[in-house]
């Protein structure tokens, strides 16, 4: 029976919702339980199928890579041959950081270098070669492999909607495989999936955010730690969001988004220059170039025979993490590089939030391990192993007198989740309205407070922890699911350069092909 694309976007909402119901009541009725039972899939995900999600996103980089050299496929516009992007360079690279992974980093830009250098993988702790061997993993963590996998999904996605006329939804980038059959079950388990993802990919760093928030409070204005005053932040984070969910996209997230990255620039600046500079400048130098030097070994690197046990609980976690949490990241990313040639695209989504990514990690992690080993500030590192969330705090109490730097950071934290949620709740109204990020106000205003309940309710019966296992676990089918988009894609960058090829009678690119969007 052939359905309307409005029918098709009620049932992505109605099996969307059902799933989630059940999945969030099955955690809620016997949070134990369930904690025990995906942390154990979770764990027999990634001791059988390690391998098969590093090589996944080796894959990915080698397509992206070939999209972006290629002379033919790299000129392609996603979109018509005469669009030009909708937003500045700097308000589109604002939306990519703000919106991917900008709050990770925050967190962790201090956090992390220090823990790799308390516990590497093969080094021997606490000496200059863990200092090392910690900025590389941490920028291989953070750099190009991570950012592949946004960039992939949002790409496939771009040319589908775009180039061929589709809408920008996950089961598009199927179309090239399966023709019209998008539009019937397969596509509705794609896009379900997605939204599932999408909307525990929000609760997750929502719920742990808020905790971390509230560390942050405590620390600097001795604000309590419990459960009501993290319900109390999400219900503030909730109603910001929907504020900029209603002002629109250029209203909304972009206002915000570039708001936060001049903070963080500003944070940046602040840091390199309070610290020692010339010392942080020429580590930085020497950390790019041992990252770049072992890109291609620790994209293959499981250490199966050395830690295996560190590769699970890190390089893999990231992995899954990254590749879950593309759904949301990409659609969103595919919504904002309207009008950007396949080059520009695959250049400006893997360097611009990479560079920034490397250069906030260098400043902030180099800075904090020269405090701890150089000059032997141990309790930075205590406060990294005692709790990771206040870290960035304890890091700015060191810069004696700039006190008020910490109060920017925590604003920067509280804006950072209102873009992640913001972003998030779009890609929702995206995949399960006719009218995608222009959805209803109801229906923009029902998600917010969906995600915010079901966070608070995670809160309350101690249930962060196993629906955060759930994310990673989506990432196994999720790897697989794009990597059959990517076969998709390659096979119609086939078919449209083999048309170039054979048209011999104009110099131009050539016309857009269109498909209809629904039967």
């Amino acid at each position: 029976m052939i359905t309307t694309e409005n029918n098709y976007k009620k049932r992505v909402a109605a099996v969307s919702c059902a799933v989630l119901s059940i999945l969030i009541l099955f955690v809620l009725v016997t949070p134990d339980s369930a904690t025990a039972l995906v942390k154990q899939a979770q764990h027999l995900i990634a001791v059988k199928f390690g391998w098969f999600y590093m090589l996944s996103v080796a894959g990915f980089m080698l397509v992206l890579a070939y999209c972006g050299m290629s002379t033919k496929i790299g000129n392609l516009r996603l979109g018509q041959d005469h669009e030009r992007p909708e937003f500045s360079t700097f308000a589109w690279g604002a939306m990519l950081f703000s919106t991917g992974m900008g709050i990770g980093l925050v967190f962790f830009g201090v956090a992390e270098p220090v823990m790799h250098y308390l516990s590497p993988p093969v080094a021997e702790a606490k000496t200059a070669q863990a200092m090392e061997q910690a900025m590389t993993i941490t920028f291989f963590h953070w750099g190009f492999n991570a950012w592949a996998i946004y960039a992939i999904v949002a790409l496939v996605i771009s040319y589908a909607a775009y180039r061929k006329n589709l809408p920008i939804e996950m089961r598009s980038a199927l179309y090239p495989l399966i023709g019209k059959k998008i539009y019937g079950p397969i596509g509705d388990f794609v896009d379900s999936f997605a939204v599932l993802a999408t909307v525990i990919g929000i609760v997750t760093p929502l719920g742990f955010g808020v905790m971390q928030i509230n560390s942050g409070l405590n620390y600097l204005f001795d604000v309590p730690k419990g459960v009501g005053v993290q319900v109390a932040l999400i219900i503030g984070i909730g109603i910001v969001t929907c504020l900029s969910l209603l002002l629109g996209l250029k209203k909304g997230i972009k206002q915000l988004s570039v708001l936060n990255i001049n903070v963080a620039i500003g944070l940046m600046i602040f840091v390199l220059f309070a610290g020692n500079t010339s010392d942080v400048l020429n580590a930085t130098v020497n950390s790019v170039g041992d990252y770049l030097s072992n890109l291609v070994p620790l994209t293959f690197e499981t250490y199966s025979q050395t830690n295996p046990s560190w590769f699970e609980g890190w390089t893999l976690l990231y992995w899954a993490w990254w590749i879950a949490f593309a759904a949301p990241t990409g659609v969103f990313i595919a919504r904002i590089s309207r009008g950007r040639t396949i080059r520009e695209f695959v250049f400006g989504v893997l360097i611009i939030p990479v560079a920034f990514s490397l250069v906030w990690l260098s400043i902030f992690g180099i800075t904090a391990l020269d405090m701890i080993h150089n000059q032997g500030i141990t309790e930075l590192a205590t406060a990294v192993s005692a709790d990771s969330s206040t870290a960035l705090f304890k890091f700015f109490e060191l810069f004696a007198g700039v006190e008020f730097i910490s109060y920017l950071v925590l604003f920067s934290i509280f804006v950072f989740f209102i873009t992640t949620a913001d972003s998030g709740t779009l890609v929702i109204n995206i995949l399960t309205s006719q009218d995608g990020d222009l959805a209803p106000v109801w229906q923009r205003i029902f998600w917010v407070v969906s995600v915010s309940t079901v966070t608070i309710l995670l809160l309350m019966v101690g249930g962060m922890g196993a629906i955060q296992a759930v994310l990673i676990i989506l990432g196994f089918p999720f790897a697989i699911i794009v990597s059959v988009m990517c076969a998709g894609f390659i096979k119609a960058l086939i078919a449209e350069k083999q048309d170039m090829d054979t048209d011999s009678d104009s110099d131009s690119e050539p016309m857009q092909q269109e498909v209809s969007p629904a039967p």
